[in-house]
């Protein structure tokens, strides 16, 4: 009698399975999920504003004072107390009358210094009584070649430096004056450099080297007689200003 199992019922339970696996796919394909609809916005550009105004210059702080001024200077303008100022500063001879004796010797000189037709050579007198050593300098032309003696009256005066107060300076007893009542006098028709005032006419120059505002007190003065023809700060050479 033959045992062997019949094989039916597995065939059967391999069918069963494949069905329900393709009725599976079937309804799989079958179904869609829906997504939400995905949208893009395009964000506009920035918004600049246009203008036809100028740009405006940002002032420099309110801490930094201006060093160059450039006034309206012209030499036509000079007042008559100026001119005459500055064509006769100062009496010599009755200047070295009221010292009777100062040290002397040779000076620096430049180019750009004037001289007179005649022959000689540039003579400098310093270390003045009342006065600290140097505080006060004259620059004159002597005549020939003969250093003479502090007597002479036939020297010509070139320059003086001074940061004294010194009456016998007549006219350019200035250090300790107000700049204010300078040019109350002889009129505003000058240059500025930083500190340094500077009166100008036939090359003939007066700097004065002044405190701050409001009253601007001269602290030192230097007359000097050129070749220079000054219009602007950019006629003054860099030398002129030594001792400043």
């Amino acid at each position: 009698m033959n045992t062997t199992p019949s094989p039916r019922p597995f065939i059967h339970w391999v069918i069963k399975g494949c069905c329900s696996a393709i009725l599976w796919l079937l309804w799989s394909c079958g179904t869609t999920t829906e997504q939400p609809p995905t949208t893009t916005e395009e964000v506009p550009p920035p918004v600049i504003a246009q203008t036809d105004s100028p740009a405006i210059a940002q002032p420099p702080p309110p801490d930094t004072p201006p060093t160059v001024r450039t006034f309206s200077y012209h030499p036509s303008q000079n007042s008559p107390q100026l001119q005459a100022l500055l064509q006769q500063p100062l009496d010599l001879v009755a200047f070295k009358k009221a010292f009777r004796s100062a040290n002397s010797g040779s000076c620096t000189t430049h180019p750009f210094f004037w001289r007179p037709s005649f022959g000689g050579f540039y003579f400098r007198y310093f270390v003045f009584r009342g006065c600290q050593p140097y505080g006060l300098q004259v620059v004159v032309y002597k005549k020939g070649k003969d250093w003479g003696s502090y007597s002479d009256t036939d020297e010509t005066l070139i320059g003086l430096e001074s940061s004294c107060e010194i009456e016998a300076l007549g006219k350019l007893n200035l250090k300790g004056e107000s700049l204010t009542a300078f040019e109350a006098t002889y009129g505003r028709n000058y240059l500025l450099k930083e500190d340094v005032a500077i009166y100008a006419h036939d090359g003939q120059v007066l700097l004065l080297q002044h405190g701050p505002a409001p009253k601007h007190i001269i602290r030192k003065i230097k007359y000097l007689r050129t070749k220079l023809a000054i219009r602007s700060l950019d006629d003054l050479p860099e030398a002129l200003f030594e001792g400043f």
